[in-house]
């Protein structure tokens, strides 16, 4: 996740990384095909810096990527073999 994370934010100071900034990076990656799931790991990623510096007492504001809006997340529905396709999977191995 850092490989998408630090070429855009690396030069920012974190007092200096607005909601905007983050919400431009995902946004970036939704229009290059990434998955939303991707997405949404990315922000976790920044999310859990911003966090961890605040522990630390390296940043004293609000967590920007908590403002980050993403799209509705959809899910391909699962299909799964009925039983007698099973069996004849496992007759064939």
């Amino acid at each position: 996740m850092l490989k998408h994370v630090l070429p855009t934010l690396r030069n920012f100071r974190l007092k200096d990384i607005t909601a905007a900034d983050i919400q431009k990076l995902v946004s970036s990656m939704l229009l290059r095909k990434y998955s939303v799931q991707t997405v949404k790991h990315v922000r976790t990623v920044v999310s859990a810096i911003f966090t961890h510096a605040k522990r630390l007492g390296w940043h004293s504001g609000d967590n920007p990527a908590k403002l980050v809006r993403l799209p509705e997340m959809i899910r391909r529905e699962a299909h799964a073999l009925s039983f007698k396709q099973a069996v004849e999977t496992l007759a064939a191995l």
